[in-house]
């Protein structure tokens, strides 16, 4: 895969339309203190009360090119734009440490293409009061990244 690859506008509207921008701190649908279009406030980190939308913007870069660097540094088979921006998305909300576990990568990099769309949808599970529950959000965002995989 190039290594320059970058997110493009569509995937960076994807991800703002699938997170939605709240300037004030509120619980995911896992419980999780986030805030912004979508930054997870981590152990230890300072939670503001409420942010800018130049700081919004920021976190979002930051959080972005997380994922287009864990995209890049995991994923050893040629993507094309489209693919890499749907990867961009999933990792954005399931993290770096989940995906390079995953049976997902390992049968993308087994060059499997056609098994992803049916390997990512599998991720529609959120935790709630420690059982693993299917999320409505979830699955229709797997079902957007889905489809911009495809190229559609």
């Amino acid at each position: 895969m190039t290594k320059i690859m970058k997110a493009s506008a569509i995937a960076i509207q994807l991800i703002k339309g699938l997170e939605g921008w709240s300037p004030t701190p509120y619980k995911d649908g896992g419980g999780k203190c986030t805030l912004g279009w979508g930054h997870l406030v981590e152990e230890g980190e300072v939670c503001p009360d409420r942010i800018s939308a130049e700081q919004g913007e920021q976190y979002l870069a930051d959080d972005v090119a997380d994922a287009e660097f864990a995209v890049r540094s995991t994923v050893n088979v040629p993507l094309k734009q489209h693919q890499f921006d749907a990867l961009v998305s999933f990792l954005f909300n399931v993290g770096p440490t989940a995906w390079a576990k995953s049976d997902t990568l390992k049968i993308l990099n087994a060059g499997e293409y056609h098994r992803v769309p049916a390997r990512l949808m599998m991720w529609n599970k959120i935790t709630k009061n420690g059982v693993k529950v299917e999320d409505e959000g979830l699955i229709n965002r797997r079902l957007k990244e889905v489809r911009l995989w495809l190229g559609e």
